[in-house]
């Protein structure tokens, strides 16, 4: 009774054991007295009431003895009991069997004769403890008075025999129910039971880190959504297990260039290099820039971690957008410029004034026009729009680079997720976008991107004013 295969049969198959046997008893029950015994005694009653109004013809036999014989003789192989006659006052009269003529004149007992020696006006049907059932039916003379008593005996013996069959029927059929009954409980038990222990054999290899492998939802459909639940973590287990493997991936190589140029520019500053101030000074430029990559690698490991883990808090003040915008904007231009690019803004000047976490938002808009820069070729343009309404405010930024495949738009906000294209072989860990739609989700927007390849993308962030 230990597995959930034995409670679910015992479940299953225990109302039936107890309900059936008690189905059949009530139905032999039923039967027996509601139905044969109550058709027998109408039966017998319209016999006695007939046999009685064809005797109030007959009203000498009351008075001669072998009259009353002759009459008993003539209708007792026409009915279905044993005809015998009685006086008003209960004594016997007159009977079919011989052995019965030496209790003639006996007063006979029967809940229809009471004691004072009348006789009820009605039929009265009564069973003794010999298993036979009576019915006496008096017989009302000319003057009103009753002359005599119909006495109908039938012995129930045979009766009972035939009941004994019908019991012996009502089980035959219940039986196959009951054994239908137990075969269907063990088909659910075993339904119900084999998801589950494949539930319970995946949970077990998630543990033991084996191979990650969804279930087919079959069974109830508690047992389903408790599949598709363990379904979805896998597949999020699959992501992170995946995500895992690219961070790695990414890491070794974002960190293999610059430690091989540190490596580097030591092994020349040991061997001599730092002599000429102009070389040494390169140098140590280079070193500083590398040092600076990989600060910004920890910054955006760190941010992702905060984001995963629900740690991402804002010290929201109130923030002038047209004030904080080209300031925000400012750096960005310059290296824009630099590149070659055209740099454009258009920042109204009567934004309103929402609850923002600037630091925050200059790091997302900041992440958002790194990648414009970065992928936009010499001569492009890379403009940010920034709008407002009574609910939001919109910040908007374009450029006129290669563009975003469809199919990659719904993936590029996944952690360390780099699009396969040549055009953006570029550097770092794939987190930038990932960093953007936190800080944005924490402040209670969103983040759209419209994309067409080979005409630029636009990255739009939308944030409430309240």
């Amino acid at each position: 009774m230990h597995s959930l295969r034995s409670r679910l049969l015992l479940s299953h198959t225990l109302p039936l054991l107890l309900i059936t046997p008690l189905m059949g008893i009530v139905l032999v029950f039923v039967l027996e007295t509601k139905l044969i015994l109550v058709n027998l005694s109408r039966q017998m009653e319209g016999e006695a009431l007939l046999i009685a109004d064809i005797a109030r013809d007959y009203p000498e036999m009351w008075r001669v003895p072998a009259q009353a014989q002759l009459f008993v003789y003539r209708f007792n192989p026409d009915v279905t009991a044993e005809l015998t006659l009685l006086q008003p006052d209960g004594r016997l009269w007159s009977s079919p069997n011989p052995g019965d003529l030496s209790r003639q004149q006996k007063i006979v007992s029967h809940p229809g004769l009471p004691a004072t020696g009348g006789v009820t006006a009605t039929v009265v049907v009564s069973y003794s403890q010999d298993l036979d059932a009576d019915v006496i039916a008096p017989v009302v003379g000319a003057n009103g008075d009753v002359v005599g008593v119909i006495r109908l005996t039938r012995e129930l013996a045979s009766v009972y025999h035939r009941f004994e069959r019908l019991r012996y029927l009502i089980a035959w059929v219940l039986l196959p129910g009951l054994l239908l009954g137990l075969l269907i409980g063990l088909t659910l038990a075993i339904t119900l039971e084999r998801p589950l222990e494949q539930l319970a054999q995946s949970i077990q290899q998630v543990t033991s880190e084996d191979e990650l492998v969804t279930l087919p939802e079959r069974g109830p459909q508690e047992v389903q959504l408790v599949v598709r639940s363990f379904n979805t973590l896998i597949e999020r287990l699959h992501i992170v297990k995946v995500a895992r493997r690219q961070l790695l991936t990414n890491l070794v190589h974002e960190l293999a260039r610059p430690l091989s140029a540190l490596r580097a520019a030591l092994h020349a500053l040991q061997s001599g290099a730092d002599a000429d101030e102009k070389f040494r000074a390169y140098l140590l430029t280079g070193m500083v820039a590398e040092l600076q990559g990989l600060q910004r690698l920890l910054d955006d490991l760190l941010q992702f971690y905060q984001g995963t883990v629900g740690m991402v808090q804002l010290n929201r003040r109130p923030t002038v957008l047209s004030e904080w915008l080209p300031i925000c904007l400012s750096t960005w231009q310059q290296e824009a410029e630099q590149k070659g690019l055209v740099c454009q803004a258009m920042i109204p000047n009567n934004l309103s004034t929402p609850l923002i976490d600037p630091d925050r938002l200059s790091q997302a808009l900041g992440n958002l026009l790194s990648n414009a820069i970065k992928y936009t070729p010499a001569g492009g343009t890379v403009s940010v729009v920034a709008e407002a309404d009574e609910d939001e405010f919109r910040v908007s930024v374009n450029d006129t680079g290669p563009g975003i495949d469809p199919q990659e738009q719904e993936r590029i906000f996944e952690p360390f997720y780099r699009m396969n294209s040549n055009l953006y072989s570029g550097h770092g860990l794939g987190l930038g976008l990932t960093i953007v739609r936190d800080i944005v989700a924490a402040h209670g927007g969103r983040v759209e991107v419209e994309s067409t390849p080979g005409r630029g993308s636009q990255f739009t962030l939308r944030l409430p004013i309240n």
